[in-house]
């Protein structure tokens, strides 16, 4: 189980050039930080507002997640499951991820 914590970044790419005349959306990335908490086999605590559930294979594969993420994250639970959470960090967190993994 993870506790993940972060935000969704948005990055202007203020760039003039349109591709077959539309202007570039802005780039959009999902910043986590996950810290590994004890699994407990029976959530009695409300969950605030903040907080969804969501389970992953060892491959880090979303297997389940709640309906929250939709209102926190804009992601419908559907479009998560199967996907690797690794396909929604962004590159500049790439340092902190592997320390992570390593410590």
């Amino acid at each position: 189980v993870l506790h993940c914590t972060g935000h969704i970044h948005v990055y202007d790419t203020n760039s003039n050039q349109s591709q077959c005349g539309y202007k570039k959306p802005p780039m959009t990335c999902l910043v986590l930080i996950c810290e590994p908490i004890p699994h407990p086999s029976n959530i009695e605590i409300p969950l605030d507002s903040k907080t969804f559930l969501s389970r992953h294979s060892l491959d880090m594969k979303f297997s389940y997640c709640d309906e929250r993420i939709t209102e926190l994250m804009g992601y419908e639970p559907e479009e998560l499951l199967g996907r690797s959470i690794y396909e929604y960090y962004h590159a500049l967190d790439s340092d902190h991820l592997t320390k992570t993994h390593h410590d």
